[in-house]
């Protein structure tokens, strides 16, 4: 299974990813008291090294964000037969973060200081998403990520429905893929979702229920849209590191 799964990943060579300059000095954010749920922290991978999330620490030296999505790898397809089946795809600097050493240096990184790390799927214009899939898709697909989690050494998945393109739902898709990945991953593995574009009818509350945590979509947004999530389980705005409308200090406030 490993092997016809690992045949299944798609990336490309390219050179290393621009490393910012260390920062002095190390931003510190006030102490306070525990963390529900967890800061979970957005990293756009494409123009930002994920190993600057590690930078911000409490005044005790620990890190300030207990999770980083790297953001993202996507959801591709292809075609055998004429049967459409799910494929998971690296861009070339999500490959280097991942591959050939790479998570080595930037998922173990940022482990080292106590940060569990998430890897986001996101479609890609490919007509296919996580609400499109029929049983053995989401199977195909659960397979692969779980392979994805022990392979790179990640901490878990996350979740995020946009960009799909023109797609057929199919009732209760992303629903059960959410349990099929849940059935898959060893236990203490994360399943992080993204509050936007879920559909209709697509997560009961017994998938919803196996959610780790759910971010709230763009802006802040106390609402609850996911059935079986409960408010221990929810942040009402997302951390994008680099993004000014969504900073770790603006977090802060709320």
């Amino acid at each position: 299974m490993a092997a016809s799964a690992a045949m299944m990943f798609s990336c490309q060579q390219a050179e290393e990813p621009t490393m910012d300059k260390a920062q002095e000095p190390v931003v510190k954010t006030r102490a306070y008291g525990d963390k529900t749920p967890k800061v979970t922290i957005y990293v756009e991978t494409n123009d930002v090294n994920p190993l600057n999330a590690g930078d911000y620490l409490l005044s005790d030296g620990s890190a300030y964000a207990d999770i980083v999505e790297f953001f993202a790898a996507n959801l591709n397809k292809e075609t055998v037969n004429g049967v459409v089946r799910p494929t998971l795809y690296l861009n070339d600097k999500m490959t280097n973060l991942l591959e050939n050493g790479g998570a080595a240096t930037y998922v173990a990184g940022l482990q080292a200081k106590g940060i569990k790390v998430v890897l986001t799927i996101l479609p890609n214009w490919q007509n296919i998403d996580f609400t499109s899939l029929n049983d053995t898709q989401a199977d195909q697909l659960a397979t692969i990520l779980a392979y994805a989690v022990n392979k790179y050494g990640l901490d878990g998945i996350g979740f995020d429905n946009e960009y799909g393109g023109t797609v057929t739902t199919v009732s209760g898709s992303f629903g059960n893929l959410i349990t099929k990945l849940r059935a898959k991953l060893p236990a203490g593995k994360l399943i992080t979702l993204f509050q936007y574009n879920i559909g209709y009818n697509q997560i009961n509350a017994t998938a919803g229920a196996k959610l780790d945590y759910v971010y709230s979509n763009f802006g802040y947004n106390t609402y609850i849209s996911t059935p079986g999530v409960t408010k221990e389980r929810y942040a009402p705005l997302s951390i994008n590191l680099g993004s000014i409308d969504s900073n770790v200090s603006y977090y802060g406030d709320r």
